[in-house]
């Protein structure tokens, strides 16, 4: 048994007799991320061992020791059954692509978010895979806050660095004729008859290259920029 320290947006932090540890939002529940609200500082929780976090870095370890000083507990019931066999990669989320998963906020920059899955599991949100709302997009850090649990679908796994591409507007949506996209301005391109201009070529009309969600490029001609005649280069305060 163990003893609620405090009460973080994140994790639990208690202390087990001699020992501080902590339960990540993750490994509440045997599904989803627990928000934590119901926990008060006293309680009394049951928790099992999962891992050991060590003092000098953030990797965890299966060995308990002087190197270690704190534990990495798991609360979901499928695993206080003591006949239930873990270990450390219990602390990891199993991914696939398309899968729903849910998340906390960990850090949230211009170009994106890293959401946290598990003590040991981050993906990565794009700002295109963030939202809709243009007004969204473009400023993360207004309608969004570390901490924030959210829902996402896993779009890529990666080897190295975070484990996944992550999006908050769910799968693939294919644009169709009529319908409202969210992209970012790419770079101004030069093309005649809908190709690339070449050396050979004597005019060529100027289109805007936008990135648009999902790995998908979408261009801009110039005539389509305003409804006003734009007086020098229309494409330059986009």
């Amino acid at each position: 048994m163990c003893s609620v320290q405090s009460v973080q947006r994140t994790q639990l932090n208690v202390k087990c007799g001699l020992w501080k540890g902590r339960v990540h939002g993750s490994m509440v529940l045997d599904e989803g991320f627990s928000t934590l609200e119901g926990f008060s500082v006293g309680e009394v929780v049951k928790a099992r061992v999962v891992g050991f976090r060590k003092k000098s870095s953030k990797s965890q370890s299966s060995k308990l020791g002087p190197a270690c000083d704190l534990l990495e507990l798991t609360m979901r019931p499928s695993l206080l059954d003591p006949a239930v066999a873990i270990s450390s990669k219990d602390m990891c989320a199993d991914l696939s692509v398309g899968q729903e998963v849910s998340g906390a906020i960990a850090k949230i920059q211009e170009s994106g978010m890293v959401v946290q899955l598990s003590p040991s599991t981050r993906g990565w949100v794009p700002c295109l895979l963030a939202s809709q709302d243009i007004e969204v997009v473009k400023d993360l850090f207004s309608h969004f806050t570390e901490g924030d649990v959210v829902k996402c679908t896993v779009m890529k796994q990666f080897r190295k660095g975070l484990d996944a591409s992550l999006s908050l507007i769910g799968q693939n949506h294919q644009p169709k004729p009529g319908s409202f996209v969210v992209g970012s301005p790419l770079t101004k391109h030069h093309q005649q008859h809908g190709r690339p201009e070449t050396k050979s070529s004597k005019s060529s009309a100027v289109v805007l290259l936008v990135s648009l969600p999902f790995g998908q490029t979408g261009r801009v001609d110039i005539t389509d920029l305003s409804d006003v005649f734009v007086d020098g280069d229309p494409i330059k305060g986009v």
